[in-house]
Parts: C-alpha cells; sequence; structure tokens
C-alpha cells in the first residue's frame, strides 16, 4: 500500500491514532473513615455529539453537602475543569453533572477523560475520589482496536486488513 493508498484509507474511515498505554474503564474509589462518606456507584453515559453524563450516588451519617466533579481530556497542555454536580443534600444522594461535548466544547471521538470527585458532608467529613476515565467513543458502532508499535488505530466498518495496511503505512 503506497503514501496515496494509505491516505485514502485514511480518509475512508473514522480512525483514531493514541498513544499506546490508554487505558479506560473506572478506577477505585478512595472512602473516608467510618462512618464518613460512602461511594455507593458511579456510572457514566455517552450521548455523541451532546455530553457524557456522570452519576454519583453516596451514602454518609450526615447530610451531603456539597459533591464537586473535577474533569479534563487526557494529553499534554490539558486544562482541569470542574463544576457542581446537581443533587438535593441529604444522607443518601444522587449526583449528577453533564461534560458538554458539543460546540462550542467540541471533543472529538477518542478522548480520553479523566474523572474524580471532592464530596463534603455537614460534620466536615470530605472524600476524593479516585480518577476514573471515560473514553468518548460512539456508542452506537462496535469499535476495535489494532496496534503496531506506539501507533493504536480505534475503528468501525472497516476490514481488518485496511487498518493494518494503513499502520504498516504510518509506522515507517
Amino acid at each position: 500500500l503506497g503514501s496515496r493508498g494509505a491516505l485514502a484509507a485514511a480518509l475512508a474511515c473514522t480512525l483514531l491514532v493514541l498513544r499506546a498505554g490508554s487505558t479506560t474503564g473506572l478506577a477505585n474509589v478512595a472512602e473516608g473513615p467510618q462512618g464518613a462518606i460512602r461511594v455507593v456507584a458511579q456510572n457514566s453515559s455517552i450521548r455523541f455529539g451532546e455530553g457524557v453524563d456522570l452519576t454519583l450516588s453516596l451514602e454518609s451519617d450526615a447530610d451531603i453537602t456539597s459533591v464537586r466533579t473535577y474533569y479534563r481530556p487526557l494529553g499534554t497542555r490539558t486544562i482541569t475543569t470542574y463544576g457542581y454536580a446537581e443533587f438535593a443534600p441529604g444522607r443518601k444522594v444522587t449526583a449528577r453533572l453533564t461534560i458538554p461535548t458539543a460546540a462550542p466544547t467540541y471533543y472529538p471521538p477518542g478522548v480520553v477523560f479523566e474523572v474524580r470527585y471532592e464530596v463534603a458532608d455537614a460534620e466536615g467529613n470530605r472524600i476524593d475520589t479516585e480518577p476514573l476515565t471515560i473514553e468518548y467513543l460512539d456508542p452506537s458502532f462496535t469499535w476495535r482496536r489494532l496496534s503496531k508499535g506506539n501507533l493504536t488505530a480505534i475503528y468501525h466498518d472497516r476490514p481488518a486488513t485496511t487498518i493494518e495496511d494503513l499502520l504498516a503505512e504510518l509506522a515507517r
């Protein structure tokens, strides 16, 4: 496959090239002492082209008063953004926040967000969760990965051989 073929393959498919070592999935949660704030569940849902909906369910022996969400796209020179999740204060809460991904804050497919929470209750207890990562991909497609050297292609609806040829050309 020559340079023209590689270029055509790149234009013909949705291709994302990431650095090797990117990870996705939920991380463990750092919890406070016994009787303090407890994380019950954390979830995310992608509405591709609109946002990433984050949900954090918590319990505490005192009313939970603050849930601050920090998020940033992974990479060099990125800025961490924070927002206060919406919830009704209480001992059992579900806090929600959406990371906007549409204009004017467009994020391309394949961006990996790092998300963490800072939670406080009325008795002054506070926890910081361990960061979790969320890969922003359109859930309506079945995504596949192929790697060559330090390049990883994330693709859908294309033959693996086409992507293998493209990666070989890019690795030269």
